[in-house]
């Protein structure tokens, strides 16, 4: 359960959120998002290993290959976090 969600019901029932019912469907799906996320990595990871891209890049019309960079930027600016501080890999 994320710190949010725990404060909230916190908050609202007055309660430990360990004391809360429900907590299990929280989890569940937590575990549910996770697992799908780690086959999508999978999934991505094959295709980059066994699909070979540039044929592709080549045969892709022009405006398709354009939405797909801009897609791709624009995916990269809203994954960015707004300051350096949130920025875990390089906080050494």
């Amino acid at each position: 359960m994320s710190i949010y969600q725990a404060r909230r019901k916190q908050s609202e029932t007055g309660k430990q959120p360990e004391e809360s019912a429900g907590d299990g469907d929280v989890i569940q799906l937590e575990g549910t998002v996770a697992a799908f996320m780690l086959i999508l990595v999978f999934l991505a990871h094959l295709a980059g290993t066994f699909v070979n891209l540039k044929w592709i890049e080549r045969k892709l019309a022009a405006p398709a290959l354009g939405a797909y960079f801009a897609f791709v930027i624009l995916l990269a600016m809203v994954l960015t976090p707004v300051n350096s501080h949130d920025f875990i890999y390089f906080n050494f």
